[in-house]
């Protein structure tokens, strides 16, 4: 309970080093009154806590915040750059959506996104995805559309006027499929992220399998926040809907037993009916290549290995 209080009320300091490059306006005597009061706030939260652990959570959590925001500094830059002469209608209408006491700037934006910027790729440099996976583990924007990228500077630069589980969700639910893409791909970026577990269940239940994708392939969110059944219920799920698994960060460090034995109960049943078990299955079962069920449907080869 402490340490959910503890996270919610540091990622709000570090608003105000972000807010300069998001376009939201500073005011020094409320900025100090606010932290002072945060940090009477955290105080009465981690009453109890040994020191040692105090430290710990503290380093662990500011560090954190740090890096989603370098993160998100680093793709404002990339779209940017790539926005030609539309770059400063991006930096205009982001400080529009940080200054807007409603949302109606921000839909806008969602909507005209394409039509200013179009839908290529980004084309990060080597040293930006080394950037981007030094300031958030297992984060590349490689494959990232520009228009969805600014939907998620967009989303990043509203107000904290309201919890941003709640804005995530009216987001989603009028969202088309690309902008879904776009929403689920930014789950790495966004604060509170304990707060969208209900909203990620819904984008792992679609249909549609780019939306699928778009959480379960080269998305650290579910290897660092997922807990067993969630994770293995999504690897269990990309299996039916043929979609591959070598994509999915943490695929062998999340393996876990009970994983193992439904893997084990997947390919029983698709070599009993002879067809094919997707060679990335035996990744997440070589951790348990000495159990005796494991080691009797693993590939000769593996088993060896």
């Amino acid at each position: 309970m402490a340490q959910t209080a503890v996270r919610r009320q540091l990622l709000q300091m570090r608003r105000v080093q972000s807010d300069e490059a998001r376009g939201q306006p500073h005011d020094e005597n409320h900025e100090r009154f606010v932290h002072l009061r945060q940090c009477r706030e955290i105080g009465l939260a981690l009453q109890g806590l040994p020191w040692h652990e105090l430290g710990m959570l503290l380093d662990c959590l500011y560090l954190g915040a740090f890096r989603v925001t370098q993160a998100a500094d680093l793709l404002r830059n990339l779209v940017l750059a790539q926005a030609g002469d539309e770059a400063d209608w991006i930096r205009q209408s982001l400080a529009n959506i940080a200054l807007a006491t409603q949302e109606r700037d921000l839909y806008i934006f969602m909507g005209l996104a394409p039509r200013h910027l179009g839908k290529a790729d980004l084309a990060p440099s080597a040293k930006d995805l080394a950037a981007a996976d030094a300031a958030c583990p297992g984060w590349s924007p490689e494959g990232w559309s520009i228009d969805g990228a600014a939907r998620i500077l967009a989303l990043l630069a509203a107000p904290r006027n309201r919890a941003f589980a709640e804005r995530f969700k009216d987001l989603r639910r009028t969202a088309d499929v690309a902008e879904l893409i776009a929403l689920y791909r930014g789950l790495p970026l966004y604060p509170e992220p304990d707060s969208l577990h209900f909203e990620v269940g819904e984008g792992l239940r679609s249909n549609i399998k780019a939306v699928f994708e778009s959480i379960a392939h080269r998305n650290p969110f579910p290897r660092d926040h997922f807990d067993d059944h969630r994770w293995n219920h999504m690897i269990l799920k990309a299996l039916f809907v043929e979609s591959r698994l070598t994509p999915i960060l943490g695929l062998e460090a999340r393996a876990n037993p009970e994983l193992a034995r439904i893997l084990v109960d997947y390919a029983e049943e698709r070599i009993a009916a002879g067809r094919p078990v997707p060679q990335d299955l035996w990744i997440p079962l070589k951790p348990f290549r000495d159990d005796r069920a494991v080691a009797a449907i693993l590939p000769r080869e593996e088993a060896v290995q």
